[in-house]
């Protein structure tokens, strides 16, 4: 039986990222990505997280900055790595169903007094964009019915900032009919397997690039010094 097309949001940014490179590590699976210390540092932040608000075990040295925001939250009815599964209608199924066309796993989900809470804890380079709370402010609706208003916080690890966003209903209503189209976009092109590819500061870390598999819509190679070049280092 074929699985339906589904989205997350890391599989979007991926996607609009490189589609070439998507579909090499995703789809096709013939280049995968190696583990990373940044990535291997995030699973133990969120696990040591999920620990303190679950079974109250003492947060590490590295985080207890976050104590007090934390306590606070534990304190109120929340969410710990809350999965959830999104229809096409932007109505709520469950994660794996067949359904399930948006997946995702909100990091940290709290509810008072109607309002809700997003946190999403970031081990990278501080950014400022704020799609992927926009995109989880897009399913709130959904899974917390009759909400006012979406605060949504990034929380920067590594230099110990938060980045602070307010979404109203108008702003959300928004939101799903940006990211219908992206996804119908994607969903297309993998049908099409129409994988274009682009250049950006994240080719030195491809694997295509890498293995000297890359080629770029104009047919020319793209070479590990061209990416340094376009600024990858």
């Amino acid at each position: 039986m074929t699985t339906p097309f589904y989205w997350s949001f890391s599989a979007l940014q991926d996607f609009e990222g490189c589609a070439a490179r998507y579909a090499a590590v995703k789809i096709d699976k013939t280049h995968k990505f190696s583990g990373t210390f940044q990535k291997n540092f995030g699973n133990d932040v969120h696990k040591a997280i999920e620990m303190y608000l679950l079974a109250g075990k003492p947060l590490p040295v590295t985080l207890e900055q976050f104590e007090a925001l934390l306590g606070s939250i534990a304190k109120i009815s929340h969410s710990v790595e809350y999965k959830f599964g999104i229809r096409r209608d932007w109505t709520l199924t469950k994660p794996g169903a067949r359904d399930a066309w948006f997946r995702g796993s909100i990091d940290l989900a709290a509810l008072d007094d109607g309002d809700v809470y997003i946190i999403d804890w970031k081990t990278g380079k501080k950014w400022n964009k704020p799609d992927q709370l926009a995109a989880y402010a897009a399913a709130v609706d959904a899974i917390y019915p009759d909400v006012k208003t979406v605060n949504a916080c990034y929380v920067w690890l590594k230099t110990n900032e938060m980045s602070f966003h307010v979404f109203d209903k108008a702003q959300r209503d928004e939101f799903r009919k940006d990211f219908s189209w992206r996804a119908d976009y994607m969903e297309k092109a993998i049908a099409a397997r129409d994988f274009k590819p682009r250049t950006s500061k994240l080719c030195l870390w491809c694997p295509v690039l890498q293995a000297g598999n890359c080629v770029t819509a104009t047919d020319d190679g793209y070479t590990i010094e061209q990416a340094k070049h376009a600024g990858a280092m």
